[in-house]
C-alpha cells in the first residue's frame, strides 16, 4: 500500500491497528531506523506480513514474488511513479502487475484518472537532467586531485566535460569553482596544476552524498509541555522565527522560542504554514494539471468523455461536484480565476506544482513591494493562495500578472530569491558542501543578513539559487503561460469564492480542529510559568538561590541581607559579578544583570 508522505503512512498504520490489532501489516518509510525497515522488508518477503504501508522508500528495487496487488492511497502525482509502484506486484513469470488508486476527493480523483490514462498510453514525463551542478563539480575536482595527486587544470576540465551533465560546462564556470575551492583551502594550485591538500580526503568522504545532513526538532506545546510532533531542520531554519505560525496535527501554532533541539509553541487562531517533512510532496507535472483542466472543461460543458480507466459511477460523482459550481467560471487549462474572500485570495490555475510556485513567488513579491507589507503564499498544482495583511482588490492582482514580462521570469526569480529568507537552509547546505561552513555548523547561529554578507557574489549563492530554480520552479512553462495570457489564449476571470477555492483553502490549513478558548490557554500557561524553577542573585551580597516563580513573588528580597536588587540569572552568569577584571562581553552581561535587577525592583 503506497502513500505519498510519511505522516500518511503512520496514520494509516495506526488506523489498521485500531481496526484489527492482529492484522499482519507494518509501516515502512525513510524516517524509521534501518533495523525497523529491514525487519519490515524481511517479514513481507517471507509472508509474515499480509501488507506493507510504504512511501517511495520501497518503490525501487524490491522484488517480492507473492505481492499480487498494489494499492496507491491518493493520487501518485506522476505517471512514472504510478508505473513504478504498480510494477512492484506480479513479479512472477506469466503474471501481470495490477493496482488500484484510492482517491480522497473529486480533485484527487480527476488527477488520478488522468495519470492512469497517461500510464496506459505510455505518456511518461520527460526525463530531465540538471546541467553543471556546481556542488557535484566541486566534489569531482577534488576527486581527480586525490586520484592523480596532481592534475593539469585543463586536463581535469576535459575529463569532467566527458560526463553528460557537464558536457556544456564552460571553462569560465569551471575556473570559478576551482577558485572557490582554492579560497576554501580544499585544493592547492601550483601553476596550471591542481593538487589535493591534507584535508581533501576528509572533505571527499564527508560529501560523497548530496543529500543534506538534517536534524529534527521536537515541537512542544508550552501551555501543557506535551510533545506535538517533529519538524525538519530546513523548515525550522526558514520559517520558525519567533512569532511565526504553522500548522501541525491539524492545529495552528505560533513559535514562542526555538531551542537547540526543540521548538516551543502556543496554540493560536490564525492560520499558518504547513511544514515540509523529509521528502517533500511529489510535484504534479504541468502536463497532468493541464489535462485535469481540460477534463473539468469537458465535464462542465457536458461533453462526452471516453478513455479514462474508471467506473461510470465514480465519474458521475465528480461530474455532480463540477455541475454544482455551474454558477461560477470553471478553472481549466485555458481559464484562470482570481477569487477573493476577506484578506484571502485564491488564484485557481491548472498549471502544476512548479509553475504555480513560480507564479506565486513572483506575484506575492511584486504585490508585497506595492503594498509595503509581507504576503503569505502557498500553492498546490491547481491554485495559488495569497493571504494579505489587509484586503487587496482582484484588479490589483490581475494587473500584476498582466505586467509580468515572460522573457524576464528567470532574471526576476533570481532577484526575488536573493532577497528571500526562503533560501536560507539551501544556502547553508550548499556552503557546507563547498566546505565554506563546517559539517557541524548550527544554522540557528547565523542570521540571514550575515549569511548573505558572507556569500554574496559567490558561486555558493549562485549554485543555491540555480538548484532551487531546478528543484522547485519551472521557468520555461511559466514563461509560456504568461505569453498565452498576453496573447489571450488564457483568460482571467475575477469572481467570489467558488467550490474550487474552498477546496484549496481547506487543504492549505489541514484538518483544523476546534480551538480551545483563549482564557483556558492563558490560565494553563500562567500555571506552567508559576511552577518554573529559576535562579536568583542578590547584587548586594552575591547570595544566590533557587526557587519557583510563584514562590519568588512580585518583589523578592535577599534572605541573607534583605536587599531588593535581585537579578534573574543563568548558571554561567553568576561568576561575572564577583570578577574584578571583565572582558567586553562580560561588561555587557553585567550591565544586563543590573538592568534585570532594576526591573525586578520596579
Amino acid at each position: 500500500l503506497f502513500v505519498n508522505t510519511r505522516d500518511s503512512a503512520e496514520t494509516l498504520g495506526s488506523r489498521f491497528r485500531l481496526w484489527d490489532k492482529g492484522f499482519a501489516i507494518d509501516v515502512h518509510h525513510g524516517s524509521l531506523s534501518k533495523q525497523n525497515r529491514v525487519e519490515a522488508e524481511e517479514n513481507f518477503k517471507t509472508g509474515k506480513l499480509k501488507a506493507l504501508i510504504c512511501t517511495s522508500s520501497l518503490e525501487l528495487g524490491i522484488d517480492v514474488g507473492h505481492a499480487d496487488f498494489v494499492i496507491q492511497y491518493s493520487s501518485p502525482r506522476q505517471v512514472t511513479r504510478l508505473l513504478q509502484r504498480v510494477g512492484r506486484s506480479g513479479h512472477m513469470i506469466g503474471k501481470t502487475s495490477k493496482g488500484k488508486i484510492i482517491a480522497l476527493s473529486h480533485e484527487d480523483f480527476m488527477e488520478s484518472v488522468v495519470i492512469a490514462r497517461r500510464a496506459l498510453n505510455k505518456e511518461l514525463e520527460e526525463l530531465k537532467i540538471r546541467r553543471n551542478p556546481y556542488i557535484v563539480l566541486a566534489h569531482q575536482i577534488i576527486s581527480l586531485a586525490l586520484q592523480y595527486r596532481e592534475i593539469k587544470t585543463k586536463k581535469a576540465y576535459e575529463v569532467i566535460k566527458r560526463a553528460y551533465p557537464f558536457s556544456t560546462l564552460s571553462w569560465k564556470d569551471f575556473l570559478k569553482v576551482v577558485d572557490q575551492l582554492k579560497g576554501e583551502r580544499r585544493i592547492n594550485l601550483y601553476g596550471d596544476s591542481i593538487r589535493g591538500r591534507a584535508k581533501s580526503r576528509l572533505y571527499f568522504i564527508d560529501n560523497i552524498s548530496m543529500i543534506p545532513d538534517e536534524k529534527s526538532y521536537t515541537v512542544v506545546d508550552i501551555t501543557t509541555r506535551k510533545k506535538i510532533g517533529v519538524l525538519d531542520e530546513s523548515f525550522v531554519v526558514n520559517n520558525s522565527y519567533e512569532g511565526a505560525s504553522f500548522i501541525l496535527q491539524g492545529r495552528p501554532w505560533r513559535v514562542v522560542k526555538t531551542d537547540e533541539d526543540s521548538v516551543l509553541v502556543t496554540p493560536v487562531k490564525e492560520i499558518g504554514m504547513i511544514p515540509s517533512w523529509v521528502g517533500e510532496d511529489i510535484p504534479v507535472p504541468f502536463e497532468v494539471a493541464q489535462e485535469v483542466g481540460r477534463l473539468r472543461k469537458k465535464i462542465a460543458g457536458k461533453t462526452s468523455i471516453h478513455g479514462y480507466p474508471c467506473s461510470r459511477e465514480d465519474f458521475e460523482k465528480t461530474m455532480d461536484e463540477i455541475h454544482d459550481a455551474e454558477d461560477f467560471a470553471i478553472p481549466s487549462d485555458d481559464t484562470i480565476t482570481i477569487e477573493v474572500e476577506g484578506k484571502t485570495m485564491v488564484i485557481n490555475a491548472c498549471f502544476g506544482t512548479k509553475v504555480n510556485e513560480t507564479l506565486g513567488r513572483i506575484i506575492s513579491s511584486l504585490l508585497a513591494q506595492r503594498i509595503g507589507e509581507s504576503i503569505r503564499m502557498g500553492n498546490d498544482p491547481y491554485r495559488i493562495i495569497l493571504e494579505f495583511p489587509k484586503p487587496v482588490s482582484t484588479e490589483d492582482v490581475e494587473s500584476t500578472i498582466l505586467n509580468i514580462n515572460p522573457e524576464t521570469v528567470d532574471h526576476l526569480l533570481k532577484i526575488i530569491l536573493r532577497n528571500s529568507s526562503f533560501i536560507k537552509w539551501s544556502l547553508i547546505h550548499t556552503a557546507k558542501k563547498f566546505g565554506a561552513l563546517s559539517k557541524e555548523f548550527d544554522a540557528a547561529n547565523i542570521g540571514m543578513k550575515r549569511l548573505f554578507e558572507l556569500f554574496d557574489e559567490t558561486i555558493i549563492l549562485e549554485e543555491t539559487i540555480n538548484k532551487i530554480l531546478w528543484d522547485r520552479m519551472d521557468v520555461e512553462h511559466t514563461a509560456m503561460v504568461l505569453r498565452r495570457i498576453k496573447n489571450g489564449e488564457i483568460r482571467i476571470v475575477k469572481q467570489g469564492f467558488s467550490p474550487f477555492s474552498n477546496t484549496g483553502y481547506e487543504l492549505s490549513r489541514g484538518l483544523t480542529v476546534p480551538q480551545r478558548p483563549e482564557n483556558i490557554i492563558l490560565d494553563a500557561l500562567e500555571r506552567r510559568l508559576e511552577q518554573h524553577r529559576i535562579l536568583l542573585l542578590c547584587l548586594n551580597c552575591f547570595h544566590q538561590w533557587r526557587t519557583r516563580v510563584k514562590r519568588a513573588g512580585l518583589h523578592p528580597r535577599c534572605s541573607r541581607c534583605g536587599a531588593i536588587k535581585i537579578a534573574l540569572v543563568r548558571e554561567n552568569e553568576t561568576p561575572v559579578v564577583k570578577k574584578k577584571t571583565l572582558t567586553g562581553e562580560e561588561k555587557k552581561m553585567l550591565k544586563r544583570l543590573r538592568t534585570n535587577a532594576s526591573l525586578v525592583v520596579t
